[in-house]
């Protein structure tokens, strides 16, 4: 796009290659903030904002939405609304990268998935059900993420969870344990271990499954086995206390476990994966 329309002379082609996104070059605010938004393609709006959460600038990203919001929602484009959700989830506004999905007229599956996450995120579970529910998830934490919103909203046949999360079963350790929990609650221990097991051979040093297969030890057993609490310790590394340990394997019920998608930016880096 030659200059002319948004007047940025020859530092447009190094706006558009995210050369100047900077929080201290006023000159890339100004000329974000007085682009001729009635003018502007779809395609120049895609590239500022994948350049923007390309260099994780979150300053300059506040003011994309800020300065842009208004144009970006008069439009209903399936690859424009992916990259201003993109830019909503970077800097924290999972509300306003739903709405912006939410108002797609023809959403794609993984347009789908991304709202059941971040329905699940924002703990609207119900939502987060109905959204991953009506799909086939690319992504396996999606399947784990629906299965804890169906926890949630009071669901407990334990073959729908099985059915659920068979199919990323071999490949993800949460997925195991979360069934572990379920059977070991419901005194069916056999079935517990098997998938604690199943997810100690995914994740050997998994803190959760470990621990899943001491209190399986001791409703065998009836006793701490202080060698396998040992073999805990020197597993995981965890940081808990001999006594919380004690305290857990004896309490006969296990918590469901949860999923935080903003830790390590976990969120962002799915949506960008289902969005990109």
């Amino acid at each position: 796009m030659p200059g002319g329309i948004f007047d940025f002379g020859g530092d447009l082609e190094k706006l558009l290659n995210g050369e100047l996104f900077n929080p201290k070059d006023k000159d890339t605010l100004r000329k974000i903030q007085e682009m001729d938004r009635k003018t502007a393609s779809d395609e120049f709006y895609i590239n500022i904002f994948e350049k923007a959460c390309g260099k994780n600038d979150t300053f300059n990203m506040i003011e994309l939405i800020k300065h842009h919001e208004a144009r970006i929602d008069e439009k209903n484009h399936n690859k424009l609304s992916a990259a201003y959700a993109k830019v909503c989830v970077q800097v924290g506004n999972l509300k306003k990268a739903y709405d912006k999905l939410e108002r797609l007229a023809k959403k794609r599956e993984r347009e789908i998935e991304v709202m059941g996450l971040l329905s699940y995120q924002m703990e609207n579970h119900p939502q987060a059900v109905a959204h991953l529910n009506s799909i086939k998830p690319a992504q396996p934490l999606s399947a784990v993420t629906c299965a804890i919103s169906m926890y949630q909203t009071g669901e407990r046949d334990i073959q729908k969870y099985s059915a659920l999360l068979k199919p990323v079963e071999s490949t993800l350790n949460l997925a195991c344990g979360f069934l572990g929990v379920l059977y070991f609650n419901a005194k069916d221990f056999a079935k517990a271990e098997e998938c604690f097991k199943r997810g100690k051979k995914i994740k050997p040093k998994s803190e959760f499954t470990q621990l899943g297969l001491l209190c399986i030890a001791y409703q065998q057993e009836g006793i701490i086995n202080i060698n396998k609490r040992d073999a805990f310790f020197m597993a995981t590394n965890s940081r808990k206390t001999e006594e919380e340990i004690n305290q857990l394997t004896k309490s006969g019920t296990i918590e469901i476990p949860t999923l935080d998608l903003a830790k390590s930016n976990l969120m962002y880096k799915l949506v960008y994966t289902l969005l990109k």
